[in-house]
Formats: structure tokens, C-alpha cells, sequence
């Protein structure tokens, strides 16, 4: 039996370009040693270049972290070849690279036979002791033995959605050896019999999971389930939107510095100098608009990646799942997507599409007093995606709340602590 583990890395900034603030793509470094992105280490060559070329100054650039001056390895050199031809960083890709592969599956072994030195696959696991267990010792020691015997055990080979659950398969955040057992109204959190006697001590407003109705439950993680996939589809609509507009964006700007290009020539002097003005200029305002697009881009692609998850733990849960189990992807579900849906919210002025517009002077002949070569302009076309996903995600908060289904039929002033957990007295929590 295998599961997945990923190994904790304190990397630092070490695979960290200091350009994009991302983990390295294509990594070239200079002569100063200092590394960046292929990509990112160009696109800095190209504002370097304008930049000189505008000010008739020699081609150079300064490291982005050093400013160490770095001059082209041969004249005319664009700036993609110039990045091109810097040597690659193969020792820090290969760790990086080797770093990557620790996060493989590991196997998870019976902790009865390890105390014994004996080394034999784990296929089971108690709820209330946290153990792995092999077959022979689940069978023969734990669940003969009258004080386990009313433990839960849990068949590993057929728990295929308890690796997908977000903050630990169930367990107390706070106490991440302990099970979750219990639903804090006060604080709307969930927590286990420990909690009870330290952060929740003095809350009255407390359920057993146990208490909750299965049907209920279920009713709204299908509500969390229906929703989601309606997000989905508007954020996967948002994606191709913006990534059309994008490439649409790249294309309408090519055009108009090629076709400017191609009217310049045979008057080169003059033309030049409005030329760099103009390429300086739209570049400039492409990367600030186009930075914009990506940075809400990628927010959205992420998003879509955490709504897949919501989607398929929340199918998952339905078919395998417990209702302890379906109410804590409930709750950490619904507390992802709103976490997500601030984000968003943050961002709901960048959630705009960009339209170039160009116009070119008339009379390109009669250059000769010409003070520019035309006016661009991007402008804003008003999508509010966010809006439309926020629709679906207050129907989630108000539809699948946790707080609503624990208190339904139930009123406040009947949650005493002695509710906690069925057939456990407030005198027989645990101590801490």
C-alpha cells in the first residue's frame, strides 16, 4: 500500500528567479553567476536595448541583481539570441530536478511489526489509534483484543479519496494525531475532543459529527458539488477568453510594428528615431497590459485547479465517504473556495479583456516634420467574471454551510457541551 508524501524543502530563493519570483525555467546565468529564467533574462535584454538604442548609447545591459554591466557577444545580436546563447545552469536544474523527485510514493508500513523489527505492508489503519496496520495484526491482536474491538478500522485499498482530503484525511489541525469529532458553532471550525479543553473550553455552541443527519449532509455537498461545476464553467470560459485575447493581442501589435517597419524604409534617419519612440513606447504598455491579463490568468487557472479538486473529492465523498467524512470535505472545501473567492475579488478590476487600437497618420509620405508615427491605445472591455462565480459561491455559503446544517432543527441555547459527544460526560475529556 502507497501513499503519497512529499518531502518538507526549505529551498529559500535558491530555485527562485529573482525576475518573475518563479521556480526556474530554462535557467542561464551570467558572468556575475547570477541565474534567471531564459525567458525572463530576454525579455530584460529587450527593454535594455530600446533603452539604449532611444539614448544612441552602446548595447549593454546591468545584471537585475549585481548591476554588472554585460555587453553582446557579437553586433546585431536580438535579444532571444543573446539569452539563447548564455550557458545553462545544468547543476542548479539537476537539483532542482532531484529535489522534484522526492515527492514520490512512499510505502507505509504496519507500526505493530516495525516495534518487533519486522518490516510488512500496512493495509489497514484504526481510527481511534492512528496505527497502521497489516492484515495479520489487525485480525489477530487488534480487533480480538476487548479494548480495541470497538475501534474503526479504516481498509486502505479501498479509501481512494482520503489522499485528496484537504488538512489531513480528518485529523485536528491542532492536535494532527487526534480525529475530528466534533463542530465548534462559536468559532465555525472543526476540532476533536482535546480542542475542548483548551481553545473551546468556554463555547457552548458544540455538536458531535456524529449528530449529524447523513441525508443532510449529503444534500449539501451536492449543493457544493452542483455549484462548483457551474464555477468551473465559467472560469474555463474566462481561460479561453483571455488567453484568445492574449495571443490576439500579441498578434495586433506584431502587425503594427511590422507594417510601420515597412514604411519607414528608404528614410532611415528620420524614421529611426520615431521608430525606437514608438516600439519603446508599446512595448512598455503591451508588457504592463499583457502583465495585468497573466497576473488575472493565473489566478483563474488556479482557481480552475482548485475547483477540479472541489469536484472530484466532492464526487469522491458521495460514493466512499462517511458523513464524518463528507462534512469535513464540506467544510474545507467551502472554506477553500471562499478563500479563493477574495482572491478573485481582489483582483475584479484587472478582470478586464484589452482591445488594441491603432491609428496611423494619413500622410506617412510627408515625413519630414513628422513629430510621430501614430497614437495606440488599449482599452478595457468590461467582463465580470467574478461576479457571475460569486453568485454561485454565495449560494454555497448560504446552501451548504456548515454552521446552518449542524444548528438546523436545534436551537442554540439546546447545544450544551454535554451534546459533545454521545455517551462521554464533560468529566471524562481528556486533560492536556
Amino acid at each position: 500500500m502507497y501513499i503519497n508524501a512529499m518531502a518538507s524543502l526549505e529551498e529559500g530563493n535558491v530555485f527562485t528567479c529573482s525576475i518573475c519570483l518563479e521556480k526556474f525555467t530554462s535557467p542561464k546565468y551570467l558572468p556575475c553567476l547570477h541565474t534567471f529564467c531564459e525567458l525572463c533574462i530576454a525579455s530584460f535584454i529587450s527593454s535594455a536595448i530600446s533603452d539604449c538604442v532611444i539614448q544612441r548609447k552602446r548595447v549593454y545591459f546591468l545584471c537585475p541583481v549585481c548591476r554588472r554591466e554585460n555587453y553582446p557577444p557579437v553586433q546585431n545580436i536580438s535579444a532571444e539570441e543573446w539569452a539563447k546563447r548564455l550557458p545553462t545552469n545544468y547543476q542548479l536544474q539537476a537539483i532542482a530536478d532531484s529535489l522534484a523527485k522526492q515527492s514520490i510514493s512512499k510505502p507505509v508500513f504496519c507500526e505493530s511489526c516495525r516495534d518487533n523489527n519486522e518490516e510488512n505492508i500496512a493495509t489497514f489503519r484504526c481510527k481511534q489509534c492512528q496505527h497502521y496496520l497489516c492484515e495479520t495484526c489487525c485480525t489477530f491482536i487488534h480487533q480480538r483484543v476487548k479494548g480495541f474491538s470497538l475501534h474503526t478500522i479504516i481498509d486502505l485499498r479501498k479509501s481512494k479519496f482520503q489522499n485528496d482530503l484537504i488538512g489531513g484525511q480528518g485529523l485536528c489541525t491542532d492536535h494532527p494525531d487526534k480525529e475530528i469529532t466534533v463542530y465548534c458553532s462559536n468559532h465555525e471550525t472543526l476540532c476533536c475532543t482535546f480542542c475542548l479543553t483548551s481553545k473551546h473550553s468556554d463555547c457552548t455552541y458544540l455538536i458531535s459529527l456524529d449528530e449529524i443527519n447523513v441525508e443532510d449532509v449529503k444534500l449539501h455537498v451536492d449543493t457544493l458539488d452542483g455549484e462548483t461545476q457551474k464555477m468551473k464553467k465559467i472560469s474555463n470560459m474566462a481561460v479561453r477568453k483571455l488567453k484568445k485575447n492574449i495571443k490576439g493581442l500579441n498578434l495586433e501589435k506584431g502587425q503594427i510594428l511590422s507594417k510601420t517597419a515597412e514604411k519607414i524604409h528608404g528614410i532611415k534617419e528620420n524614421l529611426d528615431a520615431l521608430y525606437s519612440r514608438l516600439a519603446h513606447s508599446l512595448n512598455t504598455t503591451h508588457e504592463e497590459t499583457i502583465s495585468k491579463l497573466t497576473l488575472f490568468l493565473e489566478k483563474l487557472e488556479l482557481f480552475d485547479k482548485n475547483l477540479s479538486k472541489v469536484s472530484r473529492v466532492s464526487s469522491a465523498v458521495m460514493d466512499e465517504g462517511n458523513r464524518k467524512q463528507m462534512f469535513v470535505v464540506l467544510t474545507n472545501m467551502q472554506q477553500l473556495i471562499s478563500d479563493q473567492m477574495k482572491d478573485l475579488s481582489a483582483q475584479r478590476k484587472q478582470a478586464n479583456l484589452a482591445q488594441l487600437k491603432w491609428n496611423a497618420v494619413d500622410a506617412i509620405e510627408t515625413l519630414a516634420n513628422l513629430t510621430k508615427l501614430g497614437d495606440f491605445e488599449y482599452v478595457d472591455q468590461p467582463v465580470d467574471w467574478v461576479k457571475q462565480i460569486d453568485r454561485h459561491c454565495r449560494i454555497i455559503a448560504n446552501d451548504a454551510n456548515p454552521r446552518e446544517l449542524v444548528c438546523r432543527g436545534l436551537k442554540m441555547k439546546d447545544m450544551n457541551p454535554i451534546r459533545i459527544l454521545p455517551g462521554l460526560s464533560t468529566g471524562m475529556l481528556p486533560k492536556i
